[in-house]
């Protein structure tokens, strides 16, 4: 008989009676065998097991438990490639789904499809890190993928041409002045167009001024053209200036695309996940959780200034005692860099994260990003500082944006005057 993973997966405890059962059919006829006293009882059974493995404790590494993590997170993603399959028989969709539901990667997978028959197809989304971590991982199908975001686009295209300088200084050049100037760059031909367009991010750019662009650039335009959306229409659209219902409205005055919804979360643990939607405001959660056991969300207190860059340092000085490579955790603040926490902090080296190369597993800091400019990327470890609100809807959908990118361990350094709001969060949660 042989015990292989199949059997213990099916049940030891059936694998064993079986060869009980066995033994005893095969002996029973012999002189010798008398099923009362051949068979070994529980004392002689647990000498047995003490001899070919005595008891014993290990304790994994932090290292351990993140690899063990990351190999779960790779078995949950039957829906992903589910909805990829049926993105391909439908020209024009919108993708919906919460934080870490695998919107960027199917995104990145479609283009890479499209670009193997190929298709010219433009990647778009609106924050700059996210797109240069696309760019990076669609290198080798450069030739047929342009990948950037939105703005970055629009700046360096317009380059080639000759406009009005002086429109760069208002507050509306990239949201009205660009678009409108490359929409007739594309229309008059000055430009090749694409064949396919994927968006994502897409809450943060569904307005009449881009969508006039994207119809422009992309051949047979939104009405008739191949294109994908991908969006948190919920929490994440911490950029727009309209609804979901008028965003949507907004696209089906150019076309009405297949919808999918992406519900499995395979970023975050359980714990994140819970307390994400806790937090930011959910009743339950946005985004069904599979059991991805991690860490406790750690909740700490600061009573002021001093006191909030003393208990960072003290997290800090923890997590590098930890052996892990500095790069596996991002401090992540509503606040800029010169008005958050970490400015002057004297115990650790910290730098603003501002291009996605300067993040390596050989980096001598630990990053630091506004919450908003980290938005669409990921980390094992998220610290999140100068939390002073948890009760505004801004508040919330920061919260949600900044506590969703942490894969593993989630820490919150929040103000002394917010403990009142956050027990009655945790009341509710108990209600």
């Amino acid at each position: 008989q042989i015990l292989d993973k199949d059997s213990i997966r099916n049940c030891a405890e059936n694998f064993f009676q079986n060869l009980v059962q066995q033994f005893i059919q095969k002996y029973k006829g012999q002189g010798w065998f008398s099923e009362k006293d051949s068979l070994p009882d529980a004392n002689e059974l647990n000498l047995l097991c003490d001899f070919l493995r005595g008891d014993f404790e290990r304790v994994r590494t932090i290292r351990e438990r993140l690899e063990e993590f990351d190999r779960q997170v790779k078995s949950y993603t039957a829906e992903q490639y589910r909805i990829l399959d049926s993105i391909q028989i439908n020209d024009r969709c919108v993708t919906q789904g919460s934080a870490g539901t695998g919107k960027t990667m199917i995104a990145l997978e479609s283009a890479i499809r499209a670009a193997s028959e190929g298709k010219a197809v433009f990647l778009t989304c609106f924050n700059r890190l996210i797109g240069e971590w696309m760019q990076k991982q669609a290198e080798e199908w450069k030739d047929n993928i342009t990948v950037s975001s939105l703005h970055s686009f629009l700046f360096e295209i317009s380059k080639g041409y000759d406009y009005d300088k002086s429109q760069s200084n208002k507050q509306d050049f990239y949201t009205k002045y660009l678009p409108t100037l490359l929409k007739d760059i594309f229309q008059k031909g000055i430009s090749r167009k694409f064949d396919k367009l994927i968006i994502d991010e897409g809450q943060d750019l569904i307005r009449d001024e881009y969508l006039n662009l994207f119809d422009a650039m992309l051949n047979g335009g939104l009405s008739n053209g191949n294109w994908e959306i991908y969006g948190d229409f919920e929490r994440q659209a911490i950029f727009a200036q309209i609804s979901k219902e008028e965003m949507f409205s907004l696209i089906s005055k150019h076309a009405q695309p297949t919808k999918f919804l992406l519900k499995i979360n395979c970023r975050n643990t359980k714990q994140i996940g819970e307390e994400t939607s806790l937090i930011s405001g959910f009743e339950k959660p946005p985004f069904l959780l599979e059991h991805l056991e991690g860490i406790p969300v750690e909740y700490i207190f600061y009573n002021d200034e001093v006191h909030q860059k003393q208990l960072l340092d003290e997290q800090l000085t923890k997590f590098t005692a930890s052996g892990l490579p500095l790069n596996e955790l991002i401090i992540v603040s509503p606040r800029k860099f010169e008005n958050s926490c970490v400015d002057s902090i004297s115990g650790a080296a910290i730098r603003e994260i501002k291009r996605t190369s300067e993040i390596s597993a050989t980096q001598s800091f630990f990053g630091f990003a506004t919450v908003q400019s980290y938005k669409g990327m990921e980390c094992n470890y998220v610290l999140i500082t100068d939390i002073e609100d948890l009760s505004s809807e801004a508040a919330k959908s920061l919260l949600y944006v900044g506590m969703s990118k942490a894969r593993y361990g989630l820490i919150l350094l929040i103000a002394e005057s917010m403990r009142n709001q956050y027990r009655k969060i945790l009341k509710s949660k108990l209600n």
